[in-house]
Formats: structure tokens, C-alpha cells, sequence
């Protein structure tokens, strides 16, 4: 399924104008080409697999190749707008569209993990998608692609490194104390990591040290990694683990630390 705005975007090159893919798709649709689906609040086009199998043969060559170029660019841009929209009033639209778009998702990350020469871009995209991965019930979905795209990633780009901390956080979720603390480490161990991504790994550490029962250790990772959250302007990393420290401060009794970090979360939302 997709939306109109896929096809604008994705569609509207050549002599092919933005205003005339809405035309082009009614045309489709009288032809049973395309099936229309409204229940979503709004309308989705699919194609049945025969017909779709057609069309790629039609569009074998050079345009195929611009047109997947645009189909990979757009839902890219949507895994990105996904994450920068996150902590606001919009996160359970935003949450709902890209769990609507999980198959085409699944597609692009099928086939850049399919070649080497794509590889970098899968990690970015599985990185952008960890809001999906971890709130939207598809925490074994995302590990099975970030550990396909980890197993032959290269240590010195900065994409994976991203993704290894992503994982390392989808790991603790899942309970998978293991592969998470070999993440943790591994991140902790590079020579030259930036201030941002020493950051998300104390943040996992905080996490990792609240489901050990290491909560003092936690909370002191927390906080190193809230201070650069915030001079980062990412409150959705700022708010989760000002939650999750509050939790820690309740299991050490701190009751007044507690309600201290959870005012600043309604406040951050507020």
C-alpha cells in the first residue's frame, strides 16, 4: 500500500508533473489497475502482485532505476521526519503512518542489505526507524535487520555506530542483557567516538545499569547523557530518560529526586 504523497514524489519526474499523478492514479483505478483503500482516513493504493510484477518488467532499464532511486529517497525522508517529529503532539500520527508504510520499509531495508555498496544507507534507515521498532511492537522486526546489517558492517563508519547503539537499546528491551553489554562495550572502546554518540551509549547504559539493579550506576549515566541531550536539542532522548531515571529513583527510595526528574518531564512536554 501507499499513499498519494509516495506516488507525487516518487512518480512526478520526466514528463510527469506533480499535479497530473493524482489524474494518472483515477485512471488506474477505472482500469482495476490499482485497488483503493479509504479505512485508514485516508486514501492507499496497492496493486495486485501480478500486475505489479507486469509493471517492473515495463519499467526494466534507466527509469527503473531513477524511479527506485526515488521510491528509497522518499521513504528515507519519512524514516527522518518520523524521528525529528517524535517528541510532540504529532508522535501518534507519525507513529501510525510509518507503521502503514512497514512493508514498503521492509522492502527498501531488504533489498540495500542485499548489496555492500548499500549497506551504509540500510544502517541509516534502521536507525531512523528505531521509534517504529521500539513503540510500535516491532522490537524482534528491527533486531532481525539490525543484526543482518551489523554482521557486515564496517567498524570505521559513523552509520554503524549509530546502529550499534540503536540495537544495543532494542537488545535491552528484549531482555537480551548479553548482545547489549558487547554493544555498550564495543561503543565504549572506539578511540575516537563523537560527544553525541558517547551520549546515546550512556544513555543505554543508564538502562542497562536500572534492569541490573545497578541503580546508582544508572542514574549517574542518565545524567551524563541528559546534560548533552539537551544541549543537543533532541527532547525525545531528553524526556525518555528523564523518565526512565525517575523510575530508578523510585526503586532507590529517592521519592523526591523522583518527582523532581518527572516535573521536568511535563514540563519538557508541556
Amino acid at each position: 500500500w501507499f499513499g498519494l504523497e509516495a506516488a507525487e514524489e516518487v512518480c512526478a519526474f520526466g514528463s510527469i508533473e506533480d499535479d497530473d499523478v493524482i489524474e494518472h492514479l483515477d485512471a488506474l483505478i477505472g482500469k482495476s489497475v490499482l485497488v483503493v483503500d479509504h479505512t485508514q482516513g485516508r486514501a492507499r493504493y496497492r496493486q495486485l502482485y501480478s500486475i505489479r510484477e507486469y509493471g517492473r518488467r515495463l519499467l526494466a532499464g534507466s527509469d527503473e532505476t531513477a524511479a527506485r532511486s526515488r521510491y528509497v529517497a522518499h521513504f528515507a525522508s519519512r524514516a527522518r521526519s518520523a524521528v525529528e517529529a517524535w517528541y510532540g503532539p504529532e508522535q501518534a500520527e507519525q507513529l501510525r503512518a510509518t507503521r502503514m508504510d512497514f512493508a514498503e520499509f521492509n522492502s527498501i531495508l531488504a533489498s540495500l542489505t542485499a548489496d555492500s555498496v548499500t549497506l551504509g544507507e540500510a544502517a541509516v534507515l534502521a536507525t531512523n526507524l528505531r521509534y517504529l521498532w521500539i513503540a510500535g511492537g516491532m522490537l524482534s522486526v528491527g533486531r532481525r535487520w539490525l543484526d543482518r546489517i551489523l554482521a557486515q558492517a564496517d567498524d570505521e563508519d559513523a552509520r554503524f555506530r549509530e546502529a550499534l547503539w540503536v540495537r544495543a537499546w532494542v537488545a535491552l528491551l528484549q531482555g537480551d542483557e548479553n548482545v547489549a553489554a558487547q554493544d555498550i562495550r564495543a561503543l565504549r572502546a572506539l578511540p575516537d567516538s563523537s560527544r553525541r554518540l558517547k551520549a546515546r551509549v550512556d544513555f543505554c547504559a543508564g538502562l542497562q545499569g536500572l534492569f541490573a539493579g545497578r541503580l546508582a550506576d544508572g542514574i549517574r549515566a542518565y545524567r551524563q547523557a541528559i546534560d548533552v541531550f539537551i544541549e543537543d536539542g533532541d527532547n525525545a532522548l531528553v524526556g525518555t530518560a528523564l523518565f526512565q531515571m525517575a523510575v530508578a529513583q523510585c526503586y532507590l527510595e529517592d521519592y523526591a529526586g523522583a518527582r523532581s526528574t518527572c516535573t521536568r518531564v511535563v514540563a519538557l512536554s508541556n
